[in-house]
């Protein structure tokens, strides 16, 4: 699972692209929450190294990519839109 031997996690592989959806929750002094996605009961974590540098709240639409962390899908490159 380690791609050198600094003990560096191997990055990502993205699993879907640019979806969209809306922030169900959004925790900023914990600095994670969840975004469920358009058109079906999906909900992704999302931590705040996900997020582009916009801050994010409850209710705001968001396009984003998923990856498939070590405990389950994970948002990441999470934007505004």
């Amino acid at each position: 699972m380690f791609s050198n031997q600094k003990g560096r996690p191997a990055p990502a592989t993205i699993k879907e692209r640019n979806l969209e959806g809306s922030v169900k929750f959004f925790n900023v002094e914990k600095g994670f929450g969840f975004i469920k996605a358009d058109g079906n009961s999906e909900e992704y974590f999302v931590h705040i190294s996900g997020v582009n540098g916009q801050d994010i709240a409850q209710e705001d639409r968001v396009r984003f990519d998923v990856v498939e962390d070590k405990k389950g899908p994970k948002a990441i490159n999470v934007e505004k839109i």
